[in-house]
């Protein structure tokens, strides 16, 4: 049973059935798309946020504690954040930029594909595997500058989510030019 969705093409009033897949793909990539977006803004000042975690771990550590927390703390924040290679402030931004531009376009091309765009499906041939990508580099990237990081394997699982949705469209892509 395919549930389909009517939608008016506008001024020659034609119809035509939005297929079920289209629409969960097509929603599926907006909204990872945005949370992409927002994960890019928070990469690009990940360094300033990190300096700033520091500085005040650091003054809490040196007001009222005894010599034996403060070596304590130092050990913590030196597990947690490391020393910062001189790399990662520019890292950060380059990887924050490539990733507004990669999920903007992931964004785009779920919008395409709702709206049932002949285009949509070479976007998202494009957006996909190149999210997939930024996925990896990110990981990477932050798992080198950050030993508590390498064994963390969270953010890889947009690279799961981008090849289980590539997977959909690759089956069913050829859907949308039939339809157009």
């Amino acid at each position: 049973m395919e549930l389909t969705v009517t939608l008016s093409t506008g001024e020659k009033g034609e119809e035509m059935q939005r297929p079920t897949w289209a629409t969960a793909t097509g929603m599926c990539c907006v909204v990872f798309g945005l949370f992409g977006v927002l994960g890019s803004l928070q990469i690009m000042t990940m360094p300033g946020m990190i300096a700033t975690l520091k500085g005040v771990f650091t003054t809490l550590a040196q007001t009222g504690s005894t010599p034996e927390k403060q070596q304590q703390l130092s050990v913590f924040l030196n597990m947690f954040f490391g020393r910062m290679p001189p790399w990662f402030r520019a890292a950060c931004v380059f990887l924050g930029v490539a990733g507004l531009l990669v999920n903007g376009l992931y964004t785009y091309a779920g919008i395409s594909l709702l709206k049932l765009k002949t285009r949509s499906v070479p976007l998202l041939y494009c957006a996909l595997p190149l999210s997939g990508l930024l996925c990896v580099v990110r990981y990477f990237v932050i798992a080198s500058a950050m030993p508590i990081f390498r064994s963390s394997y969270q953010g890889l699982a947009g690279l799961v989510i981008d090849m289980v949705l590539l997977i959909v469209v690759v089956i069913n892509g050829r859907e949308v030019y039939e339809r157009a």
